[in-house]
């Protein structure tokens, strides 16, 4: 659900929130760069090397986010 209102934006300016947001988004991909290392680097080599098909899953919400993994790498080959 959506907790964004009017009543928000009249609290804190728009700006504002958009500036927080981007902040929180920054921070968590900051967070990220640690993990990425040789075990990250051969599993992109493993899934660019083979020769058959992905197999993306996920049940409930975890199946959305399988389903937009999908989409993104059939769009970008």
């Amino acid at each position: 659900m959506n907790n964004f209102s009017m009543e928000t934006a009249s609290q804190k300016s728009i700006i504002d929130l958009a500036k927080a947001t981007l902040s929180a988004e920054i921070s968590a991909i900051n967070g990220l760069i640690p993990l990425i290392d040789e075990e990250f680097e051969s599993i992109v080599n493993l899934i660019a090397d083979s020769k058959g098909r992905l197999v993306i899953a996920g049940i409930g919400k975890s199946a959305i986010i399988a389903n937009k993994i999908v989409a993104t790498l059939n769009s970008t080959g």
